[in-house]
């Protein structure tokens, strides 16, 4: 957490000291919602609270079996993205985590488990 004082001048004379700027990691992100596409599952979620500093990245990832498949980092105001290179006929979940200056939210709970179509 970051704090900086600050002096603010409302009119000549007359100021204001001590206001307080309180920077964080970005808030949790709710579970993203999943999609099954051809070949793909396009996955979308509702960006976070970003903390006072703005979300400079997300994390996407892609479990299956409760194990790591693969991630994807897109940028701070991307909302969906679509994940390849994944197998037909395969249970996944995914997750998404926020990042700005000070550092990485928690990891979002996981979507709901969808089967990429043979």
């Amino acid at each position: 957490m970051v704090s900086v004082a600050k002096v603010v001048s409302l009119r000549a004379g007359i100021h204001i000291r001590g206001l307080v700027l309180m920077v964080t990691i970005p808030a949790q992100p709710d579970a993203p919602n999943a999609e099954s596409r051809n070949k793909a599952v396009v996955v979308s979620w509702i960006i976070p609270a970003d903390g006072g500093a703005p979300i400079s990245a997300q994390t996407v990832r892609t479990y299956r079996n409760g194990q790591l498949v693969s991630s994807l980092t897109v940028d701070g105001a991307t909302s969906s993205t679509r994940v390849t290179r994944l197998r037909n006929g395969v249970y996944y979940t995914f997750t998404v985590q926020a990042r700005n200056s000070m550092g990485a939210g928690l990891e979002s709970t996981p979507s709901v488990s969808v089967r990429l179509a043979r």
